[in-house]
């Protein structure tokens, strides 16, 4: 049974036992096979920027009016976002297709930034997988489970119906891939075309895939777009609809009680977690993997890296050859060859050996990398005090990204204490000043909330 608690200690308003009611019945129809899952960007993070982090950060910073634009566009209440990219799209053209591309590369996929939670995709779901995120995320998590995906865009529903048919794996890309602009959904036109009576085949086969099939969305804010608009409207004609979805719970209880109207008009049975609690979102997931039946030894984590001990090096011979590797960069090298698989074999344990090697002469990538391999238990057995000792290493001599870490570690185990509220907001402050824009998003909602970055302010 999970916790109920929110992110600052105090009790939640979501019923947990009807969240173990949704979860059991979500699970039943997973083991059945009945559920496809739907991806949204929350699933990307942290590899990449939330949409609306990205098109903040679009302008350049003399380009007055671009500036103004987006800050004023971003303060209304109803944030378009599509409005938003038309607009950049018509100032910038090229520049600002370069910099997407830039942005969500498959270059910036790691181990240790995969969502710990994305794991279980392919353990949970043996059919199709819908998205409408552009980067390649979920074809890296299926690729490292040697599980094959093959790939359709929008217009391709031959492809979808072959396989929904014989619920086959495939990855149905319906807002577009990074590498083919052409295909992409981002702006004002891109949305019209896209969702236009003119579109019928996509229309028509998507419509039939929200109304006949069950769903999960997954990292989806469901918040007003296309799809939401397209469910509100089928479940005004059909309200036998029912999907799944979890979802952080709204930080307010108006907003909450109006929120799960919202999404019950919508066909939406919701699972709550505390707002920016992850934790507790990998427990849910690793809830659903076990009362589903799937196979899955350490939930969240492929199989191939269930590596749980530093066995590495193992014989004489490894022991005298890793001893001859004395400069630190040439072990930081190593241990990237190992974690990612280039030029060497993939193997966690051995990307551990050379980070730590690296990490203890104060190599400040390596520090992190070992640190995270701790905190998801990558490589080495899960120990949240060495993911802190190292993390804190790192931060010391002014790494961002571990004082974004560290903040988020203390966050989440907060539980209600104001002295780690107070220490994970001077992490975030820390790294918020660098430009970590993770760490100002997170500053942000303790400032609104007035935890932890209330406290810090009036210390």
């Amino acid at each position: 049974m999970l916790e109920k608690h929110g992110r600052r200690g105090e009790l939640s308003m979501y019923d947990e036992k009807q969240n173990q009611v949704n979860i059991k019945e979500l699970s039943e129809y997973i083991q059945k096979n009945h559920i496809i899952p739907f991806i949204g960007a929350g699933m990307s993070c942290p590899i990449y920027p939330t949409w609306k982090k990205f098109l903040e950060q679009i302008p350049y910073s003399n380009d007055i009016e671009a500036v103004k634009y987006v800050q004023q566009a971003f303060q209304c209440d109803s944030q378009d976002y599509e409005a938003i990219a038309q607009y950049f799209y018509e100032r910038y053209a090229v520049e600002f297709i370069d910099k997407t591309k830039r942005t969500f590369s498959g270059e910036k996929i790691t181990i240790d930034k995969i969502n710990r939670a994305a794991f279980a995709i392919p353990k949970l779901f043996t059919g199709p997988v819908i998205t409408t995120n552009l980067d390649h995320m979920i074809e890296w998590v299926y690729e490292k489970n040697d599980i094959p995906l093959p790939i359709g865009l929008a217009d391709e529903t031959g492809f979808l119906n072959e396989r929904l048919s014989g619920f086959a794996p495939c990855l149905w890309k319906i807002h577009g891939d990074i590498d083919k602009t052409d295909s992409w959904v981002l702006t004002s036109e891109n949305y019209a075309r896209q969702y236009s009576r003119g579109s019928t085949k996509f229309i028509d086969l998507f419509c039939s895939v929200l109304q006949y099939r069950r769903l999960l969305f997954l990292g989806s804010s469901l918040q007003s777009d296309k799809v939401v608009f397209l469910l509100r409207e089928l479940y005004k004609k059909n309200n036998n609809i029912r999907h799944y979805a979890i979802l952080p719970e709204p930080d307010e209880k108006f907003d909450f009680y109006s929120e799960m109207s919202r999404l019950a008009n919508l066909g939406i049975k919701v699972i709550w977690y505390p707002n920016g609690n992850y934790d507790v979102f990998e427990k849910i997931v690793s809830e659903l993997v076990e009362k589903s039946g799937k196979s899955m030894e350490y939930p969240c984590l492929p199989e191939r890296v269930q590596i749980v001990s530093e066995i590495y090096p193992e014989s004489e011979e490894e022991i005298r050859e890793s001893e001859n590797v004395d400069d630190i960069e040439e072990q930081y090298n190593l241990g990237e060859g190992y974690a990612e698989g280039k030029g060497v074999e993939q193997d966690f344990s051995k990307a551990a050996y050379y980070y730590r090697r690296a990490a203890k002469q104060g190599h400040i990538k390596s520090q992190f990398r070992l640190g995270r391999m701790y905190e998801i238990g990558v490589g080495v057995k899960r120990n949240k005090e060495e993911a802190v000792y190292w993390l804190s290493q790192a931060a010391e001599q002014g790494d961002s990204s571990s004082q974004f870490e560290l903040g988020r570690i203390l966050l989440n185990k907060g539980q209600g204490f104001e002295a780690q509220f107070l220490e994970a907001a001077q992490y975030f402050q820390k790294a918020a000043e660098q430009g970590n824009f993770y760490a100002q998003e997170e500053l942000g909602w303790m400032y609104r909330r007035g935890g932890g970055g209330r406290g810090r302010a009036g210390s």
